[in-house]
């Protein structure tokens, strides 16, 4: 899908505030309200804004605390067993606490990144969940002290 300017302009004012009305991004866009109706109905209908959420606070819901571990697959070549990734992954996604999860290259095979009440919380779902998946060989755990950005906004 090719974007237009227009189309950039109105994501990027849904990205500040997805709950600005129809009124206001069309006196902020100097767009007529029926021309915002319809390109937030196709980028919706294309698959571009994938779905609207609330983003809350971490410290106000007691989750204070954020960890980034890298892990390692084992991967048994003699007897020809190989663990998919891509498997692996969709595990770690179900866990409770598991904010994203990433495949990379180098020498770890996947980045998750996890919130927690406490380093103990952070711990246990090391310990209870991510470790007992099959095929995860080592974890190397990162707690962060501070957070300088924490968004999911894409620079348009």
């Amino acid at each position: 899908m090719n974007l237009t300017k227009k189309d950039l302009s109105l994501l990027r004012e849904l990205q500040k505030d997805s709950t600005q009305s129809l009124r206001k991004l069309s006196r902020k866009l100097n767009m007529a309200i029926t021309t915002i109706y319809d390109r937030k109905k196709k980028l919706e209908k294309e698959g571009v804004i994938k779905k609207y959420k609330a983003v809350i606070d971490p410290e106000k819901v007691n989750k204070p605390i954020v960890a980034f571990i890298f892990l390692r697959v084992r991967y048994d070549v003699e007897n020809k067993m190989s663990v998919s990734l891509k498997e692996i992954a969709k595990q770690l996604a179900l866990i409770p606490g598991v904010m994203e999860v990433h495949i990379i290259t180098g020498q770890w095979d996947l980045l998750i990144k996890i919130r927690g009440k406490d380093i103990k919380e952070i711990g246990n779902i090391l310990t209870d969940y991510i470790v007992k998946i099959k095929g995860i060989s080592r974890s190397l755990t990162m707690n962060a002290w501070v957070t300088a950005k924490d968004s999911s906004d894409i620079s348009l």
